[in-house]
């Protein structure tokens, strides 16, 4: 599983990405974290960026597989752990 970056041109429009990428069955898991999608998938970036480009119409953005050993910035742990170990959503417990 790798772990992805996404980010949208116009944060109004997410919420018509995630309805997209939720229903996608390449999608394992995705994370919201602000502006930010982070999603986990077997698929590889050219795969997910078409996907995502034929699936939401007029959607701007950009997708970027994450290397996680050259990664840095400033989120809460659960954001994190997302994207350092990545994991379908059944690995996680429901609170």
């Amino acid at each position: 599983m790798k772990s992805f970056f996404l980010a949208v041109q116009n944060p109004l429009e997410k919420d018509k990405l995630i309805q997209f990428i939720d229903r996608r069955p390449e999608v394992i898991n995705w994370y919201t974290f602000g502006a930010i999608v982070f999603l986990i998938s077997d698929y590889d970036l050219s795969y997910l960026g078409s996907l995502i480009h034929n699936g939401v119409e007029s959607l701007f953005f950009v997708i970027c597989e994450i290397d996680q050993r050259n990664i840095q910035g400033w989120m809460p742990e659960q954001a994190w752990d997302f994207v350092l170990n990545p994991r379908p959503a059944t690995a996680y417990k429901k609170t």
